[in-house]
């Protein structure tokens, strides 16, 4: 009587190598025009104020396969690979008006661009920790008071204009990660799997979307001064006050590109369900073998074991065929007693989709030296029938040659 079921092996599939990279253009195309400020002022000024550039994300990790409790998938990040690069523009070109004393001006005095870049290291994905709150990386150009323009200019014999300009920008951006979308199935959350039926022809393709969010900020307060000079009166200040101007504030989300992702899984081929030994007389050995044939591109390997109380055995009870392969079992039937016996054969193999194969195994076992009595004219004689089956010595002999053909084998095949 044996009863072994062999333990559960952990299989995976090899990693396939995440790359996730996105540019988004968030400040691209913007322009505000102030129109003339302050109004109604014989000197005025107005801004005209454009904007470009955006961002770039890079990310690495790892996409991953195991089984076989179930076929569970998921993404592994490489620390450190996280990139957010900011390279923005901000353009202002600066307009003056003066019509004072039949005196009328109106042009571009200046033109400036200042230009914001800044970049930030982080570990990939981004995705909530767990606490509900997204986990932001975040890049900003503080702002501090720059000189736009200061100048003079001539409008007629012995009077002047003065224009200062000073402007103060801020330029913000974050990101952070929202989701994996797997053939439909998501993962919002770091750390999470999700789980797949086991691929029949042992190939798992999944079309992989990973999203993003972003949050951008673009804002900036010019501060113009201005007025006029007369030769011999002096210089008189008209106005000076703050144009603050909110060019951009928003929050979106985007899918990078999608990337095709495959893990290959190794497929076993079984050519039988059933070893039936049929009846077996006691003391006598019967085999079956079954042939394991790998028919996909990756190692079969597992191992084998008997659920049952019949006198049932195998060799081997480790299992391993390479692509294009056959291995196999050999399982023998030896019964010491009479009757029907039952049991399986349990494969654990590396195939997910057959990962607890169950092989039934019947037999029966039947006493060949019952005593026969015969009555005839001449007497009674004890006799022992004989069923033709072959000895004990024999079967070892053909089991031996078995045993030799099977590592023939499993050496030319290594």
């Amino acid at each position: 009587m044996l009863i072994l079921i062999a333990p559960a092996l952990a299989w995976e599939s090899p990693p396939a190598e995440v790359v996730l990279m996105d540019e988004t253009n968030l400040f691209e195309s913007l322009a505000v025009n102030t129109g003339w400020l302050p109004g109604n002022s014989p000197v005025e000024v107005a801004f005209e104020i454009t904007s470009s550039g955006g961002s770039w994300v890079e990310m690495e990790g790892e996409s991953f396969l195991v089984w076989p409790e179930s076929v569970t998938h998921g993404y592994e990040p490489e620390p450190g690979t996280g990139l957010f690069e900011l390279d923005a523009e901000i353009g202002a070109d600066v307009l003056l008006k003066v019509d004072a004393g039949g005196i009328y001006y109106e042009g571009p005095i200046s033109s400036v661009v200042q230009v914001f870049e800044d970049e930030v290291e982080f570990d990939p994905w981004l995705l909530d920790d767990g606490t509900g709150e997204p986990v932001w990386v975040e890049t900003a150009s503080p702002g501090q008071d720059t000189v736009l323009v200061s100048q003079s200019f001539t409008i007629t014999t012995g009077v002047s204009v003065y224009v200062e300009v000073d402007w103060r920008t801020d330029v913000q951006a974050a990101f952070t990660g929202v989701r994996f979308d797997s053939n439909g199935s998501i993962i919002d959350t770091e750390g999470q799997t999700e789980l797949f039926d086991p691929p029949d022809d042992g190939l798992l393709v999944l079309d992989s979307v990973f999203t993003g969010r972003y949050r951008t900020a673009l804002g900036l307060v010019l501060v113009p001064r201005f007025g006029v000079c007369v030769e011999f009166i002096g210089c008189t200040d008209i106005a000076a006050f703050d144009v603050p101007i909110d060019m951009l504030e928003d929050d979106f989300d985007k899918d990078f590109e999608p990337q095709i992702i495959e893990h290959g899984t190794p497929v076993l081929g079984v050519d039988t369900e059933t070893c039936d030994f049929g009846k077996v007389a006691l003391g006598q050995i019967a085999h079956c073998e079954i042939a394991l044939a790998n028919l996909g591109g990756f190692d079969v390997e597992g191992s084998a074991g008997i659920l049952g109380a019949g006198e049932f055995t195998i060799w081997p009870e480790d299992l391993l065929a390479r692509p294009d392969t056959v291995d196999g079992i050999t399982v023998t039937f030896a019964p010491t007693f009479e009757g029907e016996q039952s049991a399986s054969l349990i494969l654990n193999t590396s195939d997910p989709s057959k990962d607890a194969l169950d092989i039934s195994l019947v037999g029966v076992g039947f006493d060949d030296q019952a005593i026969t009595v015969i009555t005839s004219e001449s007497g009674v004689c004890g006799c022992a029938s004989d069923g033709g089956a072959p000895g004990p010595a024999w079967a070892l002999v053909l089991l031996g040659g078995l045993v030799a053909r099977r590592r023939g084998l499993r050496a030319a095949s290594d």
